[in-house]
């Protein structure tokens, strides 16, 4: 007997890959670049490549278009 229903499934899948997403471009515009960078990673072998070295560099220590980097905001106490 399977207790796998499809609607568990698919809230399971999108409760991680939402997440995922809007992490990734969030990190993407620490750097200063546009969420739709992350259209690259579909693109086989060079795409998760080059999604890991973006995700990886250091942001931007000055505020950008997409706002000031949380990296280098004061803490408010």
């Amino acid at each position: 007997m399977r207790w796998t229903f499809p609607a568990v499934r698919g809230g399971s899948i999108a409760g991680v890959v939402v997440p995922a997403v809007a992490l990734t471009v969030r990190r993407i515009h620490d750097t200063g670049r546009s969420g739709w960078f992350l259209l690259l990673a579909i693109i086989p072998l060079v795409g998760p490549i080059v999604m890991l070295v973006l995700t990886c560099i250091e942001g931007d220590p000055h505020p950008n278009a997409y706002g000031p980097s949380p990296k280098y905001v004061p803490a408010h106490l």
